[in-house]
């Protein structure tokens, strides 16, 4: 849904440049630069994407209601995730907030979180922290099934990553 493509509107190259070219010219900035980001959005408006642009402004839209369960997850990771909660937060169903989410991010809630976690953990991890301190810092009660996920998602395991990155900043 979110990841399609469309020709170059020749239409909005004026209004870009404009924009970029207040950079020069402070004193203008805070006269013409609403003017023409106002101009940008009719533009934006009255293109292909109007429809998605339209849904990613209206805050109780799919797009605005999933935007905040990511955000739920991303500060919240470590918890347990329970489908049901999460879809009263966001004011869906169980089935509508697992359907629109993976037409979203192309993902269930539970992978998106999975993700988060390893995320992080991989920056920790790389940041010389303890891999079963982080492991279990990130929300896994289990060092195996972070080292299976781990693997999974990058490839190699947390103690292969680190020695890969080692040997490279020597």
């Amino acid at each position: 849904m979110l990841f399609e493509t469309s020709q170059f509107d020749p239409r909005l190259a004026d209004p870009l440049v404009r924009l970029l070219e207040l950079a020069d010219y402070p004193e203008d900035i805070p006269v013409l630069a609403p003017l023409i980001r106002r101009e940008i959005i009719w533009r934006l408006l009255q293109g292909p994407f109007a429809g998605v642009l339209r849904q990613l402004a209206w805050p109780e839209g799919d797009v605005g209601r999933i935007g905040r369960a990511t955000r739920w997850i991303r500060e919240n990771f470590a918890h347990p995730l329970r489908i049901a909660e999460l879809a009263n937060l966001v004011n869906m169903s169980p089935p509508s907030l697992h359907r629109h989410f993976r037409s979203i991010t192309t993902v269930s809630p539970l992978q998106f979180q999975k993700h988060v976690r390893l995320h992080l953990a991989r920056r920790r991890v790389l940041a010389a922290e303890g891999i079963g301190v982080v492991a279990h810092d990130v929300g896994y009660d289990s060092l195996s099934q972070f080292n299976r996920d781990y693997r999974k998602l990058y490839g190699v395991s947390p103690s292969q990553d680190l020695a890969a990155l080692r040997q490279q900043a020597a």
